[in-house]
């Protein structure tokens, strides 16, 4: 059977209502799971999840055109919905809080910047699964 891998040349993201024209983005999901282990789990390690966090990055090129103080205000404290593209159609969006902003700047490259984000409400998926 032949795979199918997506490229990521279209995994875009949306912040509000303005596209992020990113260079790259990440998504995680952690969190804290309660032991639930017992005399009857036959010596197997039990938990449940009690509590989950969704964190990641958007990496971007400063674009003099684009500044990214401007909408959307990509700035520390900013909140907003964050859509992260899989595809053209298909993305995870939820609702995120800026924790982070850093400018990058070397000699022989572009200046760029990343955001760092946590998800402030469970994600959805589009079209869901």
């Amino acid at each position: 059977m032949a795979n199918s891998y997506i490229s990521g040349a279209v995994a875009k993201a949306n912040f509000g209502s303005t596209d992020v024209c990113v260079t790259g983005w990440t998504y995680s999901e952690g969190g804290d799971d309660a032991d639930t282990t017992h005399s009857c789990s036959g010596g197997v390690k039990t938990s449940i999840v009690v509590n989950t966090e969704y964190t990641g990055t958007l990496d971007a090129n400063v674009d003099e055109d684009a500044w990214p103080f401007a909408a959307p205000n990509l700035r520390r404290g900013q909140t907003g919905a964050l859509k992260l593209y899989l595809t053209a159609t298909d993305y995870i969006e939820l609702a995120v809080e800026i924790k982070t902003f850093e400018i990058t700047s070397t000699v022989d490259d572009v200046i760029s910047f990343t955001v760092g984000w946590y998800g402030t409400a469970a994600p959805t998926t589009v079209p869901s699964a």
